[in-house]
């Protein structure tokens, strides 16, 4: 078996971003760990923790038209540095609190919500930036190494975190943490090429030129609908599966900060599985099909992990969810990218990202439900949702089954 994809790393400038990105996401996996832990340790309660995990992406809400704006004008470069640093700094500051035994539980959510405003600011910057860096035949397989990248320091930086947490504490996780953070700002400004910025993205109105995002999203139905499964697919899968995994690992299969770590692995492995079937196939012939049945998979798969009664079988269940939730994700993504115009896609990235800010508002659905009924049913109710909605988009938009 050949893994063709590893052809964009001839691209030198794409190394470097996925350095960055493997830095950028290892400080990411740190810090949420962290959090999860504490809320839960230090709350006891499900929703407060869920909400925790999740509050980040509230700023994505208000951030998503400034930071397509700002990555179709500005030099994404500084963009993504300056975004990178700014969370090295608010890192270290909470790791310090926790240290320090002053750290109080709305220190935790005020940390998520800075974090929560610089995130949606790098996002459209990254990926426009890494966009350019690979010709137009390769972005499903730039997408598919950078999530990689992702899924890799998942599969390791969780249980790292977990063992760091049991011996040494969670303030030094978030130390950790925040040197990678300052790592990825240095080592994204060694891109020697990137696009400079398009005159036709300095003329007008910052109105007008989100406005001019919408429009292109309103006018290509495949754009429109991957856009709108990823919403629901965020309002679902992320609050009702991976929010809940502290309460999954201390209330249903009674682990420690480690086990915690054990079950975020195991979502990465899955991931990673995922990641390699996009690798191996040469060739992707009816992409749009492909996505909407590993969707459904995975909501199939959230209602198997909700029923499993010994951790073996959950662990199997949740290994699935993962498989089938990356190839939707990413090969969703790598398609709005493709047919983006390269003008647009900073714009059209943060339409992307810009879902992530509804996943508080699925934390405080399924929260409250695991609060009452237990994370179990939560998830249950999760896939069940999952599935309808994806059922009743595919309806209206059935174009997607023949998209190639």
């Amino acid at each position: 078996m050949r893994f063709h994809t590893l052809d964009s790393f001839y691209y030198h400038d794409f190394r470097i971003i996925w350095i960055a990105g493997l830095s950028m996401y290892a400080s990411y996996w740190l810090h949420q760990i962290v959090i999860g832990w504490l809320t839960f340790d230090m709350t006891g309660s499900a929703i407060l923790t869920s909400i925790a995990l999740g509050l980040d992406s509230v700023p994505t809400i208000f951030m998503t038209p400034i930071a397509g704006i700002i990555a179709d004008r500005w030099e994404r470069r500084y963009v993504i540095a300056v975004a990178a640093i700014s969370m090295a700094v608010i890192t270290l500051g909470l790791g310090i609190a926790v240290w320090l035994g002053t750290i109080e539980v709305w220190h935790i959510f005020g940390y998520a919500l800075l974090i929560g405003i610089f995130y949606p600011l790098m996002d459209p910057a990254w990926v426009a930036l890494m966009m350019s860096t690979v010709p137009k035949k390769s972005i499903v397989n730039a997408f598919v190494l950078n999530k990689l990248a992702g899924n890799g320091s998942r599969l390791v930086v969780p249980t790292i975190g977990g063992l760091i947490i049991v011996h040494f504490g969670p303030g030094q996780v978030l130390v950790v943490g925040a040197t990678l953070y300052a790592l990825t700002s240095a080592v994204v400004m060694a891109v020697t090429h990137y696009e400079v910025k398009l005159e036709e993205n300095s003329r007008g109105s910052a109105f007008k030129q989100f406005w001019e995002g919408l429009r292109y999203v309103g006018r290509e139905p495949i754009m429109l609908v991957l856009l709108l499964m990823t919403a629901v697919v965020t309002m679902t899968y992320l609050p009702s599966v991976n929010r809940l995994m502290p309460v999954y690992a201390t209330d249903v299969f009674s682990l420690g900060p480690t086990g915690l770590g054990l079950l975020m692995g195991v979502g990465s492995v899955g991931s990673t599985f995922g990641m390699i079937a996009l690798i191996s196939i040469r060739g992707i012939g009816r992409r749009g099909r492909l996505m909407v049945v590993t969707i459904l998979l995975a909501s199939v798969s959230m209602v198997g992990f909700s029923l499993a009664k010994d951790l073996a079988p959950a662990m199997g269940m949740l290994l699935l969810i993962n498989i089938f939730a990356t190839i939707y994700w990413t090969l969703s993504e790598a398609v709005v990218m493709e047919i983006s115009p390269s003008h647009l896609r900073g714009r059209v990235a943060s339409l992307v990202g810009g879902s992530m800010g509804l996943t508080p508002l699925g934390s405080v659905v399924f929260g409250g439900i695991a609060d009452v009924r237990g994370p179990r049913t939560a998830t249950f109710a999760g896939g069940l949702v999952l599935a309808a909605s994806i059922g009743l988009l595919f309806a209206r938009f059935r174009q997607l089954w023949s998209f190639r």
